[in-house]
């Protein structure tokens, strides 16, 4: 499991390129915090891709 924090200079880093590096190896449940937007997006890997949790 992998938690990131998103800060405003990180937004395209977190929830692109890391979410690609965390899929391929399959990394099975990936949390995105927006603090600012306090939300918490939840990523689970479904065969080889992420997908988000209801």
């Amino acid at each position: 499991m992998v938690v990131e924090i998103v800060s405003k200079g990180s937004v395209t880093k977190d929830t692109i390129t890391k979410k690609e590096i965390y899929e391929r190896y399959k990394v099975h449940e990936y949390w995105i915090i927006f603090p600012e937007l306090e939300t918490i997006e939840v990523l689970t890997i479904d065969v080889d891709r992420y997908s988000s949790f209801p």
